[in-house]
């Protein structure tokens, strides 16, 4: 059923056992919303994204919620569409729901046996995964320097139409920073300045997805950041947040660029209103 079991012994006091139990869940991003996890204003955005096949990386910690974002992206993508998911241990489950997603594809790596071969990492299941000519690419997490390159190429060289990965970090700026790390690590030594353009060219948006206590003690999780990647400057890449929740709650502090302004308005998304104030406020 998806579930993980993970077991200690010798090290510990007493054997212990974990076991992650898996719910298979259907989300949308209108779930989301009621749960206040992002405004409205966000999930249309976030759903224009999709639609206009943009490429979509969700940060956050450890349980912080970032498969369930993606799943929650996922459910806006239209049946007809081909899913290639790419995991190292299978979490969203999307083939399961032959209703929404009849033509999903998932992909786990391998690990090696005991003699230490027949290692398939998820960075080489990327060349597969293209030859299937998906619309959208969905990578479970970015964690290893082998695996940031292929993801890369697929989604900046358009052999991926769009895109949805995770990866651990604090914020999108550091997201954006250990991609590029992480690239510098890998097979190809990517320099620092190639990396960047590399980022700039596959990636377009980050959201932060956070894990907070409220007042009453309640842990909740909320989106509290929205980034929209603008390009390349002196070897680093260029954001623009759009959305961020601070002291005094959520707020919208920066429009799109042009270019994805227009891009988005085709697939349903206006800020027309928004940006109208925003230039009164500033002039």
């Amino acid at each position: 059923d998806g579930s993980r079991l993970h077991a200690v012994r010798e090290v510990v006091r007493r054997p212990t056992v974990t076991i992650r139990l898996h719910r298979l869940l259907k989300l949308t991003l209108e779930d989301l919303v009621q749960s206040q996890v992002i405004d409205q204003r966000g999930a249309e955005l976030l759903r224009a994204a999709i639609a206009a096949r943009q490429t979509v990386v969700i940060s956050g910690a450890t349980g912080a919620g970032k498969t369930t974002t993606a799943l929650a992206l996922a459910s806006c993508i239209p049946p007809e569409v081909r899913i290639v998911t790419v995991e190292d241990t299978y979490e969203l489950h999307l083939d399961r729901d032959v209703d929404a997603h009849p033509n999903c594809v998932a992909m786990q790596a391998r690990q090696a046996n005991v003699e230490g071969r027949g290692r398939i990492p998820a960075g080489e299941l990327f060349e597969a995964a293209l030859r299937m000519a998906p619309g959208v690419l969905i990578v479970g997490e970015v964690r290893r320097p082998e695996e940031v390159e292929p993801m890369l190429d697929a989604t900046g060289a358009g052999d991926a139409a769009g895109s949805i990965s995770t990866i651990h970090a604090r914020n999108p700026i550091q997201a954006l920073s250990r991609f590029q790390s992480l690239a510098l690590r890998g097979p190809g030594r990517t320099p620092m300045e190639a990396s960047a353009h590399m980022i700039a060219d596959a990636i377009d948006f980050v959201i932060q997805i956070t894990a907070r206590r409220d007042r009453q003690g309640h842990r909740r999780r909320l989106i509290s950041s929205i980034v929209e990647v603008t390009g390349v400057r002196d070897g680093s890449v260029t954001r623009s947040e759009l959305m961020r929740v601070g002291p005094e709650g959520r707020e919208w502090v920066n429009p799109l660029s042009d270019r994805r302004r227009e891009l988005l308005a085709g697939c349903g998304y206006d800020d027309s209103a928004w940006y109208a104030r925003a230039q009164e406020r500033y002039a």
